[in-house]
């Protein structure tokens, strides 16, 4: 059974971003609030990964300061997307 959203038909076996999340029934207003929030963390992270070595390198003057500040964020960021990963599978995500 498909439903229309947004002009576009969904099959409710498939998983697209216009459509939500396959068998469960999200408004369009729901699916709005996601497309935005994940457009702004993305925004977010992109304009952290570019400005933060810059500003480093403005405040240190050395650009090998700069990029060891960029390599321990990346390693940080990788080391607790692990963990996070985890807690996200284990409990019920709206709840968190």
């Amino acid at each position: 059974m498909a439903r229309e959203m947004l002009g576009v038909i969904c099959n409710p076996l498939t998983s697209t971003l216009w459509c939500g999340l396959g068998q469960r029934n999200i408004t369009v207003a729901a699916d709005g609030k996601w497309l935005v929030a994940d457009s702004c963390t993305s925004l977010s992270s992109s304009i952290q990964g570019f400005a933060l070595p810059l500003i480093a390198q403005t405040v240190t003057g050395s650009p090998a300061q700069a990029t060891l500040l960029d390599s321990i964020m990346t390693l940080i960021s990788s080391v607790l997307r692990l963990p996070s990963g985890v807690v996200q599978d284990k409990y019920d995500r709206e709840n968190l």
